[in-house]
């Protein structure tokens, strides 16, 4: 069953199809600044990239788009994450993407999606898989520095990295508006040895004041945020 509600320049839907509410979309007089999302799971590979082009073209203002996917789609393969077409919504301030699986995405996608969203304010992807299997995120610690680097309205992001990856340069260069930093941390293929302390540090190195926390999926997410801690007391310290 579908729920559909709209309500001026807002619409929450609630539906088995994406597809299904990109066709009611396609059919409104007047454009949306807000879409929120939530549907039971991708039905094939061109789903989101379907759907999200009709958001495109028929909400020229949009704003704010959340979009949750309860279930993994039986269709779905390595392709059937795109956003290409939403990267033209120029005025996009705010992103939300939740999925039970790590995202297939990479650096150079945060990349591309802060050099097309200069006012983006929010940016969540997927930072907490709701059924994680251990699979290795490709996103890095790179992400991170794109932020600091990119995101001079950023407030609030989320990011599921891979922790094993090696730590990229640092950056002198920081947006002081980013308060809140939620990343999921992967530690795939026996990476126990991560140097924790050097990734609190480096976190801590472009977001000296960002609340930082961490999901709970194994014991090293509780542990970088004692390490993020005792970087900074020792800092507060000396």
């Amino acid at each position: 069953m579908s729920t559909i509600i709209k309500s001026g320049y807002a619409l929450d839907a609630s539906s088995s199809s994406m597809v299904e509410i990109a066709d009611f979309i396609r059919f409104l007089d007047e454009p949306l600044k807000h879409v929120r999302i939530d549907i039971r799971a991708l039905q094939s590979r061109l789903d989101m990239r379907d759907s999200l082009r009709t958001i495109h073209h028929h909400c020229s203002q949009l704003e704010d788009l959340r979009l949750t996917i309860n279930y993994q789609g039986t269709g779905e393969d390595g392709s059937w994450f795109d956003l290409s077409p939403i990267l033209l919504c120029s005025r996009l301030k705010r992103l939300w993407i939740k999925h039970p699986r790590v995202l297939p995405i990479v650096d150079d996608d945060v990349f591309t999606m802060l050099s097309s969203w200069e006012d983006i304010q929010e940016l969540s992807l997927n930072p907490e898989p709701t059924n994680y299997r251990g699979e290795k995120p490709e996103l890095t610690v790179l992400s991170l520095v794109y932020v600091a680097q990119m995101g001079p309205k950023l407030h609030d992001v989320g990011l599921c990295i891979d922790l094993g990856a090696a730590l990229p340069e640092t950056t002198s260069h920081s947006w002081s508006s980013l308060s809140n930093i939620h990343l999921g941390l992967s530690t795939h293929d026996g990476q126990a040895g991560v140097d924790l302390l050097q990734v609190a540090e480096f976190i801590n190195d472009i977001f000296p004041a960002a609340q930082v926390s961490t999901s709970r999926i194994d014991v090293h997410h509780l542990e970088l945020e004692e390490r993020l801690e005792l970087v900074r007391s020792s800092a507060t310290g000396a």
